[in-house]
């Protein structure tokens, strides 16, 4: 299941998180740090980071951007849509 910690921040105040949802980290996060094999890959902005070809360095398969962000795209062997 999913555990949830609510906590006020104060104004100024950070919190680290671990989110394997990209779609909520885009939601919550100003900054994000993302990590391949315990080594850090990249961090920046999440506009600038949570984007589909960084992404599909990150996770080795295909990514698209979207109004919701970046998504992975499963393909058959024969294209889009085949799988």
């Amino acid at each position: 299941g999913v555990q949830t910690c609510a906590l006020p921040i104060s104004a100024g105040g950070s919190a680290v998180i671990a989110i394997h949802d990209l779609r909520i980290a885009r939601a919550i996060a100003d900054e994000v740090v993302l990590l391949r094999d315990g080594a850090m890959m990249a961090c920046g902005a999440t506009e600038t980071e949570l984007v589909a070809s960084r992404m599909a360095t990150l996770f080795e398969v295909p990514f698209e951007d979207t109004a919701w962000g970046p998504v992975a795209r499963f393909d058959g062997p024969d294209g889009p849509g085949s799988g």
